[in-house]
């Protein structure tokens, strides 16, 4: 496939499509928009909306484990070479619907996060990342290509269909009210089906930022309500699961190495069917008598069993 014979195309996409994206990403988020009119943070406010604090951490640490990524690429991690090609379309589809986005285009916008959520949706699913067997590849490589992707192309579509539709009505916030936990299921499975914490926690701080923002507007509302539980709920859950993961993986080489009085950790003990005679000075051993060695009382670990 491309991104093993060509992995130079690979890295070059990579680090244009990441670098691109974060300049792009950051003069809209400080309000610094090609269309003043249309800023990012200046759109219409809906039961969506979340703020923009919350907002400008979760991508501040999304670059930062895309440059983790980027490491990962460049020394040639065949992991990492397999989800290449997801985060170069991702990026580039963030960037055609921040550019849509901020200048009013919504839409259309809203029609590129679809395509960018099915593009990691499918991806996730394909590439199945969440199963990568060290924490450092989980870490550089599932939680940049995908966890946090997925996390942010989820909200994307409800965030930007919300003003797309302009739900401003006592009816559109009885629906976001029902809605809103979508943000609770869709991780809530992931965890239950692959232990995915990394989702879990990405979907917790989009929610924690769309209670504030949510309380600062209404607080007589139950957005704010529904969004603070899901992100309690979500946090409790994953930390639980990234905790059961962690002493697993404590424990299982821990049992896999025991080792029995007077051998060397990690080393297996005598085979029934290994064990050899005693050593007598002068006397043959079984290759050069051409029998097997007998096993005696002593020294066989099954002596008296049979007796």
């Amino acid at each position: 496939m491309a991104y093993y014979t060509q992995p130079e195309v690979l890295k070059g996409s990579a680090v244009a499509s990441s670098g691109v994206t974060l300049i792009a990403t950051f003069y809209y988020l400080f309000g610094r928009g090609i269309s003043h009119s249309h800023e990012l943070f200046f759109a219409e406010h809906t039961a969506f909306t979340a703020s923009a604090v919350f907002i400008w951490f979760f991508w501040v640490s999304a670059f930062f484990f895309q440059v983790a990524f980027l490491h990962q690429l460049w020394i040639n991690n065949p992991n990492a070479a397999r989800s290449g090609w997801t985060l170069v379309t991702y990026n580039a589809l963030h960037f055609v619907w921040l550019l849509l986005f901020s200048h009013g285009h919504y839409v259309l916008s809203m029609v590129v996060a679809v395509l960018n959520f099915v593009n990691i949706a499918s991806m996730y699913h394909a590439l199945r990342s969440f199963g990568l067997p060290t924490l450092m590849d989980y870490v550089t490589i599932h939680v940049a290509t995908s966890a946090m992707p997925l996390a942010w192309t989820f909200y994307c579509v409800f965030w930007n269909g919300s003003i797309a539709v302009h739900a401003h009505s006592t009816a559109a916030r009885v629906f976001a009210n029902l809605f809103v936990w979508a943000f609770l299921a869709a991780p809530g499975l992931h965890l239950l089906a692959y232990g995915d914490w990394a989702l879990g926690y990405a979907f917790a701080w989009l929610m924690w930022g769309l209670g504030v923002t949510q309380f600062i507007e209404r607080v007589i509302s139950l957005q704010w309500i529904f969004a603070f539980v899901i992100a309690t709920i979500l946090t409790v859950f994953s930390t639980i699961v990234a905790s059961a993961g962690a002493v697993r993986s404590v424990a299982l080489p821990l049992a896999d190495g025991e080792s029995q009085p007077g051998e060397q950790p990690g080393q297996p003990g005598p085979q029934p069917d290994q064990v050899q005679e005693p050593y007598a000075p002068g006397a043959p051993s079984g290759k050069e008598s051409g029998k097997q060695p007998i096993a005696s009382d002593e020294a066989s670990p099954l002596a008296g069993a049979s007796s």
